[in-house]
């Protein structure tokens, strides 16, 4: 049989059991009682007995033992590099639609705002803009109107 190459961490399993055995070699007998399987199998590897009983259970349900995926990091949203000019400018647009009685929803902002090419950006990216800088829709005569939270009205009210 051809000799398998092992990464660094398997390596690492193998010299801890080979200890283990060795151990167990020198007591004269196994350290544990053999019933405690495993018990025995996280002591011999160095981990927890939570970590082999959670490995059980995923074999025990499948044949492949699949490694858990990799955390990548996340792109910066568009949302997080706006400037402060460019969030009063949406806030403005909406206050113009609302003084020329036009109903604000997503998609007429969005081509309000693409119009006077103050943000080029995705229905869902303008949500999530006018979510941060204090606005929420609410249901009005069956009808879902664009409102700015009462704390953020409240705080502008406060500082004019």
């Amino acid at each position: 049989m051809p000799g398998k190459r092992l990464n660094s961490q398997a390596r690492e399993f193998v010299a801890k059991i080979l200890k283990y055995f060795s151990d167990e070699k020198d007591n004269g007998g196994p350290l544990k009682p053999m019933t405690s399987v495993k018990e025995r199998v996280a002591d011999a590897l160095g981990i927890s007995l939570r970590t082999v009983t959670t490995i059980k259970s995923y074999s025990d349900r499948s044949q492949a033992l699949c490694t858990p995926g990799k955390s990548r990091p996340r792109l910066k949203s568009k949302t997080e590099d706006l400037r402060d000019s460019q969030k009063q400018d949406v806030r403005n647009v909406i206050y113009d639609m609302y003084a020329q009685k036009k109903h604000v929803t997503l998609r007429s902002l969005k081509e309000e705002l693409a119009a006077k090419q103050i943000l080029d950006a995705h229905i869902t990216t303008i949500s999530k803009v006018l979510s941060n800088i204090g606005f929420h829709y609410k249901k009005d005569d069956n009808r879902r109107a664009l409102m700015e939270r009462t704390s953020v009205a409240l705080a502008r009210i406060e500082f004019f």
